[in-house]
């Protein structure tokens, strides 16, 4: 993602900073610089903000002998049937989604060839500040799509329910952080010594029930979900 930085930005330090609507044009400048997903993105469905959000988990393939394809395994055949199925469908009708299980392993997999799809999408992953300029619908999906691919259920040291979010891009963790606050959700950041992998902790039973309760967004993930309500039930 390109980031933008005031100081880098000489001619934009001579303007008055006082101008909030300034300081948006020229973000929003910054952030679609070199891309013509403009439309898609802007204006991308909440299908399209719950796939942006899993992408963490996927793989984009452009180009090559595979062309554009959207290419996502797991080990949960539901999250992959009940969830992410539909909500291609709902984008793409026109194409035929599967889901296909990996030989004898108990693992599952959707393959979908799509360059607007795959192209959107790669926009998305590569420059998650355009979640921030969605509507409160749209980034409440995204970050559920990012709990569901990159979330897990366990118990902290305390033995008490915890549910994190792990990423080498604190930034998106940031973005994700920014969202759960708007619902009153408390999180935390820590970056164990000798990783690159940051995680965003959730803590508290009255901060999770809340985190999965109402209008917030959650995790969708049909274990994930399953294991944090009985840690919450215990």
């Amino acid at each position: 993602m390109e980031r933008w930085d005031i100081s880098d930005d000489e001619d934009f330090e001579k303007e008055n900073l006082d101008r909030p609507e300034t300081l948006v044009r020229r973000y929003i400048e910054q952030l679609f610089k070199g891309t013509d997903r403009i439309t898609e993105t802007m204006l991308a469905s909440v299908n399209i903000a719950y796939l942006a959000g899993i992408t963490e988990d996927a793989h984009l393939g452009q180009g090559g002998k595979e062309g554009y394809v959207f290419d996502i395994e797991s080990k949960s055949e539901r999250w992959l049937t009940d969830l992410i199925m539909p909500a291609l469908r709902l984008e793409i009708p026109e194409k035929e989604i599967r889901v296909k299980r990996r030989g004898t392993r108990p693992e599952y997999r959707i393959q979908v060839w799509d360059k607007k799809l795959v192209e959107t999408l790669r926009v998305l992953f590569e420059r998650p500040g355009i979640v921030r300029l969605w509507s409160i619908r749209n980034q409440r999906a995204w970050v559920r799509g990012f709990a569901d691919a990159e979330g897990s259920a366990t118990r902290n040291t305390d033995k008490q329910p915890q549910f994190s979010f792990y990423n080498q891009n604190l930034e998106k963790l940031k973005i994700a952080g920014e969202i759960l606050e708007k619902d009153g959700i408390h999180f935390g950041f820590y970056l164990p010594n000798g990783r690159d992998v940051w995680q965003m902790y959730l803590t508290g039973r009255e901060n999770l029930k809340r985190f999965l309760d109402g209008e917030a967004s959650g995790v969708s993930h049909p274990e994930k979900r399953s294991r944090l309500l009985q840690f919450l039930a215990e």
